[in-house]
């Protein structure tokens, strides 16, 4: 495989050296069966999103199964073959590649959301839960035209194609939280 590789001494090297900024995955073994799974667990916790596959001599399944849930990615056991290694590694990047394509859109659409007026943030939210122009225009005491301008600015603002378009991009922020 045609990937940059880089090692660490000890789990504590890893996380000076560690660059949010850099794609990748962690390859992690197990050195016995009965070592936790603190690197894993660490990782969740400061919201690192790195896929993490763990090579194990053995393959207990609650051990592997602890470590799904822990948030591993993928759980091999020793030995194995380069084949097997290098598709876990290359599934893992796709995984990691896909997070940070929809970390970026949702942080797009979020600064665009951030430059909406207040007035505007009020119209979208109605608009996300479905009322109609005119439902809208009786809350807020305006007339419907107002509510076409102003839904109108967000779209352009936002840099949506449609309604439905403005309602997803809405909802993949707020999924998200």
């Amino acid at each position: 495989m045609d990937v940059r590789i880089q090692t660490h001494a000890c789990r504590e090297e890893f996380f000076d050296r560690y660059d949010p900024s850099q794609s990748g995955c962690l390859l992690y073994t197990l050195s016995s069966r009965s070592e936790d799974l603190w690197l894993v667990d660490v990782l969740a916790q400061r919201g690192i999103h790195l896929p993490v596959v763990l090579l194990s001599p053995s393959a207990e399944p609650a051990q592997v199964v602890r470590a799904i849930r822990s948030g591993a990615f993928n759980f091999l056991k020793k030995p194995l073959s380069d084949e097997q290694l290098a598709a876990a590694v290359g599934e893992a990047l796709l995984v990691d590649l896909a997070h940070r394509q929809e970390f970026a859109q949702r942080s797009r659409i979020e600064r665009r959301l951030w430059h909406l007026t207040a007035p505007e943030r009020q119209v979208l939210e109605m608009l996300v839960e479905g009322c109609s122009h005119k439902q809208i225009a009786v809350a807020l005491k305006l007339s419907v035209r107002a509510i076409e301008v102003r839904r109108a600015k967000i779209v352009k603002k936002m840099g949506a194609h449609s309604l439905a378009d403005l309602v997803r991009m809405t909802l993949t922020v707020q999924m998200q939280r």
